[in-house]
């Protein structure tokens, strides 16, 4: 694929775009809102599981370009929040920041990604920086008796919890790496693709860390309460083991759309 694969080479009409537009926001607010998990023993506000929102999100940025992009990330955190969470929160634009960014960053981002043709270099900047949070989060865990999850109040680590989140997040790290590895070998001969797996999951790892993490923690802060700021960076960032491959993997599934509109 040339560079024509991306949203600034695609002919598409304004009706077509405009369309594409209302499916992925209506998927993504399903995704972001519906198919989604919290932390049972962890009510950090805002901070779940997402299976899908975010990476629908990247997709509209990829597809349509960093305006779309950043459009359909703030109405899908805008039309989630008054569908699905109303009742339960007031409304915080800057969360709803946090998405739009994600949107319009993905538009950007993937226009550089192809470029980067050397595996090797960003296997050793993804894994490494990773390595370092999971052993940051890791030390904290285990060194904490505990930590302010509301504020005026504390949320003490239990041994079990000590125990358990690190091997976790450990398992989860080391089975990101075979995903990479085992994904990598089987379309690495498909010279279609518009991708390799680890533009993909560097593009995904960059706008999640910085994104999702760095800056949406410090948005969540800064609306409930920055007493919150350290349980929500480092809930945030192990909800990035998870959000990664699965980010990744669904993007890569979907290659053969993004495929279609290179045509």
């Amino acid at each position: 694929m040339n560079s024509r694969s991306f949203w600034w080479g695609f002919k598409v009409s304004s009706v077509k775009r405009i369309a594409l537009s209302g499916i992925l926001i209506a998927i993504g607010v399903i995704f972001n809102k519906v198919v989604q998990i919290g932390y049972p023993y962890i009510p950090v506000p805002f901070v779940r599981i997402a299976f899908g929102g975010p990476a629908l999100i990247m997709l509209a940025g990829l597809l349509l370009g960093p305006i779309y992009g950043a459009f359909i990330g703030a109405m899908v955190d805008v039309l989630g929040y008054f569908i699905f969470d109303i009742k339960t929160f007031g409304f915080f634009p800057l969360i709803t920041l946090t998405y739009l960014l994600l949107g319009f960053f993905a538009g950007i981002l993937f226009g550089f990604i192809i470029k980067l043709k050397d595996k090797k270099k960003m296997q050793i900047i993804m894994y490494s920086i990773l390595a370092l949070v999971l052993v940051a989060i890791s030390l904290v865990i285990v060194f904490s008796d505990n930590i302010a999850f509301i504020v005026n109040s504390g949320y003490k680590f239990d041994l079990w919890m000590k125990i358990a989140f690190p091997i976790m997040m450990f398992a989860l790290y080391v089975m990101m790496i075979i995903f990479m590895q085992i994904a990598d070998k089987k379309i690495k001969n498909d010279e279609n693709r518009v991708f390799n797996i680890y533009q993909i999951g560097f593009a995904s790892f960059l706008l999640d860390f910085f994104i999702m993490c760095l800056f949406g923690s410090l948005m969540k802060g800064l609306s409930f309460s920055m007493d919150l700021f350290l349980v929500i960076l480092i809930t945030q960032f192990m909800t990035m083991f998870f959000t990664i491959p699965f980010n990744t993997l669904l993007l890569t599934t979907l290659d053969p759309i993004i495929r279609k509109f290179g045509k």
